[in-house]
């Protein structure tokens, strides 16, 4: 059911978040509610393969992932202005979908994720609504996946 591929990408998932976080520790001035221990909503933004880095208000948020949508971060304060090249830079981000402005607030912008520093991930593309996974897999996947990285450690 789960293959090394699979781990690699959950692995890839979790180290996104872990960064994203190390620029919230070190700057005071920001603080975004910890969403991470959430799991993932299979409902929304699967992938056929790779990251999409999805952002709310001008902060990261999320991850679209194979097994659907990745929480980060929730709430947040300040200003992510001064740190999103760099994070952008890190992750070989590429938009893809640009940020849209509607009466219900910003969305996005949506970026591709090519790489976590200097280790490359494969392509993104987005998995059809009609081809997702079902709610039940991909919720079993995500918890065997992390059950088996916390037995690594």
């Amino acid at each position: 059911m789960i293959n090394e591929k699979d781990l690699v990408l959950f692995r890839a998932a979790l180290r996104v978040g872990e960064i994203i976080f190390e620029y919230v520790v070190k700057d005071k001035r920001i603080w975004l509610e910890d969403r991470r221990g959430d799991g993932i909503n299979p409902l929304y933004d699967q992938t056929e393969e790779g990251l999409f880095l999805e952002g709310h208000y001008g902060r990261p948020t999320s991850l679209w992932t194979p097994w659907g949508n990745y929480r980060i971060g929730g709430s947040g304060e300040g200003s992510w202005k001064e740190h999103m090249d760099d994070l952008l830079g890190r992750l070989g981000a590429i938009e893809t979908i640009p940020l849209k402005t509607t009466h219900m607030g910003d969305f996005g912008p949506v970026y591709a994720i090519n790489k976590i520093d200097a280790f490359p991930l494969p392509e993104p593309r987005l998995r059809e609504r009609s081809s997702y996974l079902e709610y039940r897999l991909a919720k079993s996947m995500w918890k065997e996946m992390k059950a088996q990285l916390d037995n690594l450690r």
